[in-house]
């Protein structure tokens, strides 16, 4: 995703920004508005709570990341977030079913 929004490589449509495409879902989920904003200035974080059925959303932005998958074996930007843990982390207390 573009975090900015624009055209992406490739391709001749605008793609919304990461925050537009992540807040839309949010409001799908009926979550309460606005985001909760945190991280460091490496990783920031934008939560929002009290959506249906007790879910949440949840963007983590990278500052100056690729879109690769992050993980803190790669080198600069890349390398400010483990992605395995921050999905697992995420996902854990839904799986204990």
């Amino acid at each position: 995703m573009l975090t900015a929004g624009g055209v992406a490589p490739g391709l001749s449509d605008h793609t919304p920004s990461s925050v537009a495409i992540v807040t839309a879902w949010a409001q799908r989920d009926l979550c309460a508005t606005p985001a909760l904003s945190g991280g460091t200035s490496a990783v920031q974080t934008m939560t929002w709570t009290g959506c249906a059925a007790g879910t949440q959303v949840v963007l983590d932005t990278v500052t100056g990341g690729d879109n690769g998958w992050f993980s803190p074996s790669l080198t600069g930007a890349d390398a400010s977030l483990d992605a395995t843990q921050t999905v697992w982390t995420f996902f854990a207390p839904l799986a204990t079913h």
